[in-house]
């Protein structure tokens, strides 16, 4: 009976395997195939892993990309570093990454409904929160590089870092941006909007 568990186990851990690789071997740079292959893999991911896991951040993060690429109908966002390429090598470790794990621990466990394990769940939670928050701050700062001068993008620097209340910060920094043009605010608020994270939402 345990040799036939085990045989059984060694089977679906296989069988997992072999379809992770398959979507591996048909990943294009297309964003339409991409859409396909993160569809398969988001379904692999939400059933062995819990909700907390940095993959779901992940490939939610790489979903946000293929919907940017196809509501633009382009293939890479200067802003942002992203590229079809880059996208595709992004899929590729995350399935690359799961595989390395199955060869080393077997078929993961989804833990979302356990609570014998309310610590590391946490984590998980508190990882992905800074992963996000992480990924905010960095947009809207690679917005700011983009739509100001460098000479600009210093000034707004030098009130952040002289001016420690935040309420007076607010103001100085509102003056500023007004005094840059209403060209520069409006591309600013533009570039947010846009943003797929904002742009889904809005959708």
């Amino acid at each position: 009976m345990y040799n036939n568990k085990i045989k059984k186990m060694n089977e679906n851990i296989d069988k997992l395997k072999e379809h992770l690789l398959a979507i591996k071997s048909s990943i294009k740079p297309d964003r339409n195939e991409l859409d396909k292959v993160v569809v398969s893999i988001g379904s692999i991911i939400d059933r062995f892993y819990s909700k907390s896991s940095p993959y779901n951040e992940r490939i939610k993060y790489v979903t946000q990309q293929i919907t940017f690429y196809k509501l633009r109908k382009i293939d890479s966002n200067p802003i942002y570093g992203w590229s079809m390429d880059s996208t595709v090598q992004e899929i590729t470790a995350i399935i690359e990454n799961i595989i390395d794990e199955i060869n080393l621990l077997g078929i993961p466990t989804n833990d979302s409904m356990k609570i014998d394990k309310p610590i590391n769940i946490t984590n998980n939670i508190s990882q992905n929160q800074v992963v996000s928050q992480f990924v905010s701050i960095n947009f809207v700062l690679d917005i700011l590089k983009n739509e100001l001068t460098g000479s600009q993008y210093k000034e707004i620097q030098e009130i952040t870092k002289t001016e420690k209340d935040p309420l007076k910060a607010k103001e100085k920094i509102c003056e500023k941006l007004k005094s840059f043009g209403e060209n520069v605010l409006s591309n600013i608020l533009v570039s947010l909007i846009t943003n797929p994270s904002i742009w889904s939402s809005l959708m």
